[in-house]
């Protein structure tokens, strides 16, 4: 069973890991197991554990990053190699300015590296940022990526350590700080032995390969090429996990713009598409009364019920006859409003042709909810704690 040291980056909202054990658990030896929104690999880990071959997929660079690492067979005395050489040569040129390649053209990059990190740590990120960038263009492996990640973790926090803000790690990033005495290299250092500590307890018999992609359209992946898929899609209105992450994705090759567009992309922030009214509406009908809403929160709902049917139609179509889909879905408040995503998750998957086998709920404990609960209506917070686990196969 994974627990929270079994992890090697922080991340908010992950699956629980006992849910995607006992469906696992259930699989045929050597199967094909696919999450298309990876997250922070809870599937990927257990499907590997198990010995399945696993695919990951997802938008968030920083989510296919760690999920990639942490089912990886590592070479450890490389990557502690190579995290001296990156130490001694970042150390060594730390004293002048950096330029960052993808940053020295990008005024707005720029202005948001200033206003989240001090001088001193600015200077010795970009010194780590671009000796990695070098090392990944000559020699690029999963030792260098596993690197990445070491540098993300200090970055990516609950508290405040190489940048000025706090809850990073909770993508609800603020500024709590104007100056910081923080090490960023013996920080970095000490966050390659936790990631290898934690590695070497992990366990890797299966296979996985981890892809940037989008669940709604999964071009490397054929048709009725797996057995099963587990996941858990993004919740309507619940977490911007690159709001936290762009704060460490900045250091690792992305601008500004790009990340502003990977959130473009994301699943319900869609503008334009050519889905029908009639199947949106027929989605719409699942997440119950939203008459009350507002015309932008209307249309923020019409597309994510259009990406719900999108992520369903590719479940469908990559499901080999008679495989499964196990999907754990959160409902959401809009203004006082429920909004029944799992119902409307549902409706969506029986109109892309798959059947439901079942559907249950399970209370979320108290230190794993990440979304504060309505206080001023009972009825609401006690549905607002749960998350539905939905079971669908693909009939042959």
């Amino acid at each position: 069973m994974l627990h929270s040291r079994s992890y090697l980056h922080p991340f908010p909202a992950r699956m629980a890991p006992s849910i995607a054990l006992e469906e696992i658990e259930r699989f045929d030896a050597g199967s094909v197991v696919v999450d298309p929104m990876v997250g922070s690999g809870t599937v990927a880990l257990t499907a590997v554990a198990a010995g399945h071959q696993f695919y990951g997929f997802d938008l968030d660079p920083l989510a296919a990053l760690i999920a990639l690492v942490s089912t990886s067979r590592l070479n450890h005395d490389r990557v502690r190699r190579l995290s001296k050489t990156i130490v001694q040569l970042a150390r060594s040129n730390s004293a002048s300015p950096v330029d960052l390649p993808w940053v020295n053209a990008e005024d707005e990059t720029h202005k948001f590296m200033e206003f989240w990190f001090a001088d001193k740590q600015r200077q010795a990120l970009s010194s780590i940022a671009i000796e990695l960038d070098r090392l990944n263009q000559d020699e690029p492996s999963k030792e260098v990526d596993a690197l990445k990640v070491a540098l993300s973790r200090i970055i990516v926090t609950k508290e405040s350590k190489a940048s000025l803000a706090r809850d990073t790690s909770h993508s609800r990033p603020h500024r709590v700080a104007t100056t910081s005495d923080y090490d960023v290299f013996k920080g970095f250092e000490q966050s390659v032995n936790q990631i290898l500590q934690r590695h070497s307890k992990l366990r890797i018999i299966g296979d996985a390969t981890i892809e940037r992609g989008d669940a709604r359209k999964i071009g490397s992946i054929g048709d009725g090429f797996c057995d099963a898929i587990v996941s858990s899609p993004p919740y309507l209105n619940a977490i911007d996990y690159l709001r936290g992450h762009k704060l460490s994705l900045v250091w690792l090759g992305f601008t500004i713009p790009q990340i502003r567009q990977l959130r473009s992309m994301s699943v319900g922030a869609e503008r334009a598409t050519t889905e029908s009214a009639e199947l949106a509406s027929r989605v719409l009908d699942g997440f119950g009364d939203i008459s009350n809403l507002a015309p932008r929160q209307k249309a923020m709902i019409t597309r994510y019920a259009i990406d719900l049917h999108r992520i369903s139609k590719e479940a469908e179509r990559i499901l080999r006859p008679n495989g499964t889909a196990l999907y754990v879905m959160g409902n959401s408040c809009l203004k006082s409003v429920y909004v029944d995503n799992a119902s409307a998750l549902t409706n969506a998957a029986e109109l892309a042709g798959l059947t439901l086998l079942g559907r249950s709920e399970r209370e979320i404990p108290l230190g794993s909810r990440y979304l504060p609960t309505p206080k001023d209506n009972n009825a609401l917070s006690s549905r607002m704690r749960k998350e539905i686990v939905l079971k669908f196969q693909k009939v042959a």
